[in-house]
């Protein structure tokens, strides 16, 4: 009996010993920007114009691994990667795995990641906004638990084009929105062109 006591009593204690800590919050606000070595990842095999969208469209495992372990050989820790909301409209749902797949892979080369997400047809046609708000839902929905999300880039560039700044600084405003209300743990940023347009 006493050894049945000694056994049961082992096992308790070797099963509390495994029990692990909840994970530790990290705060994504405090993360410390000057030791982010960055880069702009598209796989060398996509070609212009659709380079962003095929990125995805035809996303190889293979060839994205090749490519994140020669950034980890160069010491980068920091990658920014083009999401456009047309992959969503072209491959819908499918989306989920590569995106998931991509960021673990970064993760295990102890990289983090920043999705620029870009814009839709909603910042021509107010009528399609609704396109915005699923978007968004669809993105936070995939990546929001991702640990090395370090942020969401929502708009590369909105200034480039004159013309178009006041609709794209719309735009970049309702996904701001969007995206607080979804996910308030992540950083946003914008890739701003110019630096009067970084004040505005």
């Amino acid at each position: 009996m006493r050894y049945l006591k000694t056994i049961v009593l082992s096992l308790l204690a070797a099963a509390m010993a495994s029990c692990s800590q909840p994970a530790v919050k990290v705060d994504k606000y405090a993360i410390d920007c000057t030791q982010m070595r960055g880069f702009n990842y598209t796989p060398a095999g996509v070609a212009e114009p659709r380079h962003h969208i095929d990125t995805w469209v035809k996303y190889d495992k293979d060839v994205v691994a090749f490519d994140l372990d020669l950034a980890k050989g160069l010491d980068l820790n920091f990658c920014r990667i083009f999401v456009p909301y047309q992959v969503y409209t072209e491959i819908g749902d499918t989306l989920v795995g590569r995106l998931r797949d991509f960021a673990r892979k970064c993760d295990q080369r102890g990289m983090t990641f920043m999705p620029v997400v870009g814009s839709g047809r909603w910042t021509r046609d107010s009528t399609l906004l609704y396109q915005a708000e699923e978007w968004v839902d669809f993105l936070v929905g995939a990546l929001k638990d991702e640990p090395n999300l370090a942020m969401w880039d929502l708009m590369n560039e909105p200034d480039l084009n004159m013309r178009a700044k006041d609709s794209n600084f719309e735009n970049c405003k309702l996904l701001y929105g969007l995206f607080k209300e979804l996910d308030p743990e992540t950083p946003v940023t914008i890739g701003m062109e110019k630096v009067s347009c970084m004040i505005e």
